[in-house]
């Protein structure tokens, strides 16, 4: 019986040590638990669309090359049919960013940057569908062009637009969330670009530190 309660008394001493340790850390955490709930979603949903982005860009590339194996045993149609594959495929990028988000144009960090400092407008209305259909098509056609540029933009403007969709209006909440997509977005590609997560991460921390 002696045992027995002293390992109850044990339990229920690590359990308020624990309650303690967390009062605590939320006592010295001063970033509101709705920012960091919707934070949490961001990352979720950038994390989502991501493997959707990659998905969707893998299909159309062997798409493509399925259509080009097809065609192997004619070589002069090979590479008159691969040249126009390619061509039609970045000509729709192209068309999308050209007539409806210019600002989907290039890798899309340097925006992302922009709008962090408050520089640049983040219209995500139309650069999420413009630059996930336009990347398919950019990256699909075989160009040299990295994806990390890509869900970095992604992410940031399903930042932004999780800031738009509840209706959070503080400058706290504007940058927490825009930089935790972009960075969801980088990590995404866990091999390359960290120089990007530790910039927007950086930039994340410098925004806490100033409230």
């Amino acid at each position: 019986m002696k045992t027995d309660t002293s390992t109850f008394l044990a339990q229920q001493i690590v359990r308020l040590r624990r309650r303690d340790q967390i009062r605590r850390l939320m006592q010295r955490d001063k970033t509101p638990l709705a920012i960091l709930f919707m934070a949490a979603v961001v990352g979720t949903l950038t994390g989502l669309v991501g493997v959707a982005f990659e998905k969707a860009v893998s299909w159309v590339q062997n798409m493509r090359i399925g259509a080009l194996v097809q065609a192997a045993d004619h070589a002069f149609l090979l590479w008159p049919l691969a040249f126009i594959l390619s061509a039609l495929l970045a000509m729709v990028g192209y068309f999308l960013v050209r007539k409806f988000a210019p600002e989907a144009g290039g890798s899309g960090i340097p925006e992302i940057e922009g709008a962090l400092e408050e520089l640049r407008p983040v219209r995500w209305w139309r650069v999420l569908p413009v630059k996930f259909i336009g990347g398919m098509g950019t990256l699909g056609a075989g160009m040299v062009l990295g994806r990390e540029g890509p869900t970095v933009q992604i992410g940031g403007n399903l930042g932004r637009m999780v800031l738009d969709v509840f209706r959070m209006r503080s400058a706290e909440a504007r940058h927490t969330l825009l930089a935790t997509g972009a960075a969801a977005g980088s990590l995404r590609r866990l091999t390359r670009r960290w120089r990007v997560s530790c910039l927007l991460l950086k930039r994340c921390a410098r925004s806490f530190a100033t409230t």
